[in-house]
């Protein structure tokens, strides 16, 4: 997990611009529905940028 704070996401290109970014996209949907992923955002006021399939 990478924790970033404001200003971070912002230079990051988004998951769509990518040719996989409807699986990404399904990916990190997934990741933010998980209890302690969302117990973590909600803790530090966090987004997912960006997810890589393990």
């Amino acid at each position: 997990m990478t924790v970033a704070g404001p200003g971070v996401a912002a230079g990051a290109a988004p998951s769509s611009a990518r040719p996989e970014g409807t699986s990404r996209e399904r990916l990190r949907e997934a990741a933010e529905q998980a209890p302690i992923v969302r117990t973590l955002l909600d803790a530090f006021n966090g987004q997912i940028i960006d997810v890589d399939q393990a």
